[in-house]
């Protein structure tokens, strides 16, 4: 039997647009929809569609026109009585009383609403703390660091006092120019000593950021002149922490490395340069007029104030400018090329953390608007669910807004509940994420809700209420359950068709999600595969700094170092010790420095290669674990024998192709002065900047000879102690040794050296974690999402179901169906997914590594997660309709 076709709901909507048919007019749209099926059985759709518009606009007019003219309402729905305040609030409370005692519908939509805002709170609080909140000085978007590059070198953020000085008085687009270098320093007396962060500043560097001390004076011109006395500015933390907040120290001394200092200032608490790391900032004593400088010694880093009316653009040329002059005047210095560029200083302190944020702050407003379309989907079913109810309310007369109140009232209470919730869990979030400091993020410190994050909440309210309620709410005529010529769940074609079309985009939302988690557990994994060149398992690691004047003389040093070797590999358990002047994946790896081989000497310094140089001790490469050709370093290289080097893979095949590096010659700096050394190994490759870029040329000398072959022996070193006892106990071990050797010297930064290496993979774990946090919760969404679909779909079509089982339909074939067309959302929801997934991926690409991004894998992998959830999801529906019983079915049909 052919069924009777009925009119699309969207020709009924036109046809009595606006408000659709009341009143007399639903008896007049019965007879239409039966005229309108012959109509179309015999002259087709277009023909049946022509005529019913002309008919119902006809039958319209021509009710209009009887109707008699007074206002006396004839209508039931016209009976209803305006609504007063007074009853609407009445009715306001009655909702909320059935709200708490019927809370599940509110539950489910505050719990989906908490998500999506904290989510928001988390990522729109960093984003603002991190980002958007200037620099804690006078102006801070004039200030800007000038970085070098030196021919085909990575840009660099230090000069020389040469290039300063020409800098200085040559660009004359900057207010000033100041530089500062990093340091240690040892605050407090021999026995009690604090190692803290230090700063060099140069004299003029605080007048340019315009920072002032909250108690005393800044530095003056006078305090960086030879022979001046000692003076130090402290952090407010120090000064705190260390003397108590006494506001008598300013004007005192303290021991400051071994010699009485001049507390001449306290900083502001949120005063931070050029991070929250440096806690003491001390005059650096340069002789920058000094004529004889190297302009190939880069230490100096250089930060300058743009003049207030001047383009940034005119000083980049005006750099560019300059910078082409040095480089001609200094054609020695530069043969290979010399460039400048200036940086804002807010993104030379956010380094590579803008790209992850962005990307975070994107999946945040992904699970946002998943959140908003689960909402939308749950207050839809909701008033599918309650249809009949709804009906007889607006058949009585109360007016459909009066109907629809009670659901707006659960609705609006969960998603308010939710937002508060969400508001409470993102700020936990933020407090222990500001406790715990997660790793690769600066400005960890202040994290915390703001104005602007409340406002964020307050717009994501907005968003989703809206958005919800337009979604949910949309064609508020007559429910279909009651409309005449209708039965059970065919007069709900359209919101069938909403719901589905929301399942789709929350499904395709989720893939992006899921598919960015994807990317980043293969980019881990990618991580997770590179040869790092070391074994650092089994190894402990701690800085010891040793102080004094007894330690001026590099024969001191040296000394201390092999004391302090023998009294480690004496311990039990020790089975290797080394130390380093850095340790690898520890921040930088050493410096660049120019270098010779016996086939490059005759060049000059803008000719000679550039190599990484690091400065080990005996024992090194085998406590670190790295794989050697030929030998390392000994007790037996002193500084009276002969001078040895140790060379990486990567700089031996590229400066000795084709031929063993062992045995050959090379030298520091392009000085005829400087001695020759032989090369007696060579060393596996370690990817000392990160594990995702390549090995750079890198040399070791020996700390018992460096200050011959490079004039300079570290006093502070890393020490590696490889060894088969726990941590804590060889901690332990390793604190009474050192205070064998010198009880004064200073031990910190004790960890293991697997620690070290893991902090490699710093931002992309956080944001791993962020992704795959953001990902299951898309999952969950997804499934609630789903199930809420697919239940509502059974609850309406009970009778259907019941009359298919009357007939001899299969209960697997009932269940075959609800899953197949879940499986169709589903495969609609990923392939719409995939499209925004690839073009979400390229905004993270330099997060990325080794992995591209049509990722086939994380695509399929999102994919098969996502279609088993919503298999999963549909299973209590299926299983639903499974029980439903047919005579039952159709008599609560009625």
């Amino acid at each position: 039997m052919t069924p009777r076709r009925m009119p699309p709901r969207w020709l009924e909507r036109l046809a009595f647009f606006p408000g659709g048919p009341r009143g007399e007019l639903l008896f007049v749209l019965g007879d239409l929809r039966e005229e309108y099926a012959n109509r179309r059985r015999d002259t087709g759709a277009v023909r049946a569609h022509l005529w019913f518009l002309v008919e119902a606009v006809s039958a319209r007019a021509r009710l209009l026109s009887v109707r008699p003219r007074t206002t006396a309402p004839k209508s039931s729905a016209a009976l209803a009585p305006r609504y007063p305040i007074g009853l609407m609030t009445n009715d306001i409370a009655r909702s909320l009383k059935t709200v708490a005692r019927r809370p599940r519908f509110a539950i489910l939509v505050a719990v989906t609403m908490a998500t999506g805002v904290a989510a928001t709170v988390v990522m729109m609080a960093a984003f603002q703390s991190v980002v958007l909140t200037p620099l804690p000085w006078s102006d801070p978007d004039r200030v800007y660091m000038i970085e070098t590059k030196l021919g085909d070198l990575d840009w660099s953020d230090a000069s020389s006092i040469p290039e300063f000085r020409d800098l200085d008085e040559g660009v004359t687009s900057f207010e000033e120019f100041g530089g500062y270098g990093f340091g240690v320093a040892m605050v407090g007396d021999s026995m009690t000593a604090s190692r803290l962060p230090s700063l060099l500043v140069t004299g003029e560097l605080f007048a340019l950021l315009g920072a002032q001390p909250a108690l005393g004076r800044s530095f003056v011109a006078e305090d960086a002149l030879p022979g001046a006395d000692p003076v130090v500015l402290l952090s407010d933390q120090v000064w705190r922490r260390e003397f108590a907040a006494d506001p008598g120290l300013v004007g005192r001394t303290v021991q400051l490395n071994g010699r009485a200092t001049v507390v001449v200032g306290i900083m502001p608490p949120d005063f931070a340069f050029p991070d929250r790391s440096i806690e003491v900032w001390t005059p650096w004593r340069l002789d920058l007029a000094n004529p004889n400088a190297s302009r190939s010694l880069h230490f100096l880093r250089v930060v300058g104030r743009l003049g207030s009316q001047v383009d940034p653009n005119v000083a980049r040329a005006e750099l560019a400018a300059v910078t082409a002059t040095m480089a001609e005047t200094h054609a020695d210095a530069y043969f290979k090329g010399y460039q400048t560029r200036m940086r804002p200083y807010l993104d030379v302190v956010l380094g590579g953390a803008r790209n992850p944020l962005r990307l975070l702050g994107l999946a945040a407003a992904l699970l946002l608007a998943i959140a908003t379309v689960n909402v939308s989907m749950l207050v839809a079913d909701r008033r599918v669910a309650r249809g009949r109810e709804t009906g007889l309310r607006v058949a009585l007369g109360s007016g459909y807004g009066r109907a629809l109140l009670p659901l707006a009232v659960e609705s609006w209470a969960g998603i308010v509940v939710g937002a508060g919730i969400g508001t409470l869990v993102g700020w936990s979030v933020l407090r222990w994420a500001r406790e715990a400091a997660p790793a690769g993020l600066p400005r960890i410190d202040l994290l915390g809700i703001s104005p602007g994050t409340l406002t964020a909440v307050g717009v994501s309210l907005a968003i989703v209420g809206t958005v919800a309620t337009l979604l949910a709410f949309a064609g508020s005529g007559v429910p279909a359950s009651i409309r005449p010529g209708t039965r059970g769940a065919r007069g709900d074609r359209s919101v069938f068709r909403r719901s589905d079309a929301l399942v789709v985009t929350q499904i395709a939302l989720a893939m992006t999600l899921t598919s960015g988690a994807g990317l980043m557990v293969r980019t881990l994994h990618s991580l997770y595969e590179v040869d790092p060149g070391i074994r650092p398992e089994g190894v402990l690691t701690a800085r010891i700094t040793p102080r004094g004047d007894a330690y001026r003389s590099a024969e001191a040093r040296i000394e201390f170092h092999r004391q302090l070797r023998a009294e480690l590999t004496a311990l039990p358990g020790v089975t290797e010790v080394g130390v380093a002047l850095n340790l690898p994946y520890d921040g930088r790896y050493g410096s660049d420095w120019v270098f010779q081989n016996e086939s490059t000497q005759h060049l000059g310094v803008g000719e000679s290669p550039v190599a990484t140089v690091q400065m080990a001790g005996p024992g090194y490469f085998e406590a670190a674990g790295i794989p050697l050709e030929g030998r390392g370093f000994t007790e037996g290289d002193r500084a009276d024998g002969r001078l040895v080097a140790v060379v990486n893979r990567t700089m031996a095949e590229r400066f000795w192709p084709g031929r063993s590096a062992v045995g050959q010659r090379l030298r520091v700096w392009n000085d005829p002065v400087s001695p020759w050394m032989e090369i007696v190994g060579v060393a596996a490759d370690i990817r000392s900047f990160g594990l995702d870029r390549d090995a750079p040329p890198i040399y070791y000398v020996p700390t018992t000879q460096s200050h011959v072959s490079t004039f300079f022996v570290p006093g502070e070193v890393f020490v590696l102690v490889r060894t088969s006892r726990e941590a804590e106990d060889m901690a332990l071990g390793l604190r009474r040794a050192t205070g064998r050797v010198d009880p004064t010297a200073t031990l910190s930064a004790i960890r293991p050296f697997e620690e070290v290496v893991a902090a490699g993979f710093g931002q992309r774990e956080l944001t791993l974690w962020v992704l795959s946090a953001f990902g299951g919760v898309a999952l969950l969404l997804a499934g609630i999402g789903v199930l809420a679909s697919m239940l509502t779909l059974v609850t309406k079509r009970r009778a259907e179901i019941g009359v298919r089982r009357a007939l001899g339909e299969t209960a697997g074939s009932v269940a075959g169906r609800l899953l197949r067309r879940t499986l169709g959302l589903t495969l609609a929801g990923c392939a719409m997914g995939v499209v925004l997934s690839v073009g979400a991926a390229r905004l993270i690409v330099t997060v990325l590594y080794g992995v591209p991004v049509w990722d086939p894998p994380a695509l399929l992998g999102a994919a098969t997660v996502l279609l088993s959830v919503a298999l999963l999801a549909t299973l209590v529906p299926a299983m639903s309709a499974l029980r439903v019983e047919p005579l039952e079915a159709l008599r609560a049909e009625g």
